[in-house]
């Protein structure tokens, strides 16, 4: 699955259901970091914003998006503007054009990647040492998830000991994998369960 989809799927994306998801990983975000305050982050594959802009007033948090759709960043920018969140909300062209990162998070964006492991650690390197990696994800499933999309060429979900390993290889430990979201999606009018996971790790 290229850009090509998620920018046509961009102006549609916000629904309900995801902003509601939205809200429910963000709190999981919370209590994963609850010492945000001063805290310089990067969302890797931001999208339209949705998790940013439920973290963005957290005491002096800096954070800044990254995502290779065009249109699902116009629209994160027009919310920079909406939110008046000039002050802490960046958009960045380009993966390395910030780094020493005190806490890089991801949802639902690594079962896209391919080069998985090579990714990984290009995130991870701009980290600042000691600081917090999350990556919320889908559970190993059985390619229901996605079997609409044609353009999928991702991963079916992880195991947790196969993200427990990605990660230490890494460069991160103190690492814990844990279910924390149970969800459904409707495919062909049917409602399909699936679940995420949270994975933390710790820069050395």
């Amino acid at each position: 699955m290229d850009n090509v989809y998620f920018d046509q799927v961009a102006s549609s994306w916000d629904s309900k259901r995801r902003i509601r998801r939205a809200e429910t990983l963000a709190n999981i975000i919370k209590e994963e970091v609850p010492d945000m305050e001063n805290k310089k982050v990067l969302e890797f594959g931001c999208g339209t914003g949705l998790l940013t802009f439920q973290l963005y007033q957290e005491n002096a948090i800096q954070i800044y998006g990254y995502d290779l759709s065009p249109k699902m960043c116009s629209i994160y920018e027009k919310k920079i503007e909406l939110y008046e969140a000039f002050y802490n909300v960046h958009l960045i062209k380009e993966l390395t054009e910030e780094k020493d990162y005190d806490l890089i998070y991801s949802s639902m964006v690594f079962h896209h990647i391919i080069n998985l492991k090579e990714k990984l650690e290009e995130v991870i390197g701009l980290l600042a040492a000691g600081g917090t990696f999350l990556m919320i994800d889908l559970d190993k499933e059985d390619g229901t998830f996605h079997k609409n999309e044609e353009d999928f060429h991702g991963h079916n979900g992880f195991g947790h000991k196969e993200v427990k390993t990605l990660l230490q290889d890494s460069g991160l430990v103190n690492i814990s994998v844990k279910t924390v979201y149970q969800g459904t999606k409707y495919i062909n009018n049917q409602e399909i369960p699936y679940s995420l996971f949270v994975a933390k790790g710790t820069k050395r």
